[in-house]
């Protein structure tokens, strides 16, 4: 005598297997999409401060002296919201430092603080972002 089985579908062990390697993937692969993100998210500071230096220069060809956010028409955070956008008076009246600080998630990224000044990007490795962070 046999005896035919109709067994359809997975088991239970099927399953917990199939999830138990979806959450390892997951485990490896996250971290690595969030580094991805930050380093994406940095081009908001970077065209943030460039814009910043551009306004300085026609604000510094108008009225003799560099201007804050206010009389640069520019709101204190970066297009994308990643970047609180500063700039801090120089005790000398032509120079200036903006910066854009990161918030949020984007404040776990390693280069932290994008800084320029009239000259060009400030690269001080104790306190602002390096090369690699401007250019990646």
């Amino acid at each position: 005598m046999t005896y035919q089985t109709n067994d359809k579908g997975f088991s239970l062990i099927e399953i917990l297997l199939v999830l138990l390697m979806i959450a390892i993937l997951a485990c490896l692969g996250i971290p690595s999409w969030q580094r991805y993100l930050r380093e994406a998210r940095r081009a908001d500071a970077r065209a943030s401060l460039l814009q910043i230096a551009l306004l300085q220069q026609q604000y510094l060809a108008n009225h003799a002296r560099y201007g804050n956010l206010t009389q640069l028409g520019i709101i204190p955070i970066s297009s994308q919201g990643y970047y609180q956008l500063r700039i801090r008076k120089h005790d000398r009246p032509l120079n200036f430092i903006a910066t854009a600080i990161p918030v949020g998630s984007q404040a776990l990224d390693s280069c932290g603080v994008f800084a320029i000044n009239q000259e060009d990007r400030v690269t001080d490795q104790i306190q602002y972002a390096n090369n690699a962070c401007w250019y990646p």
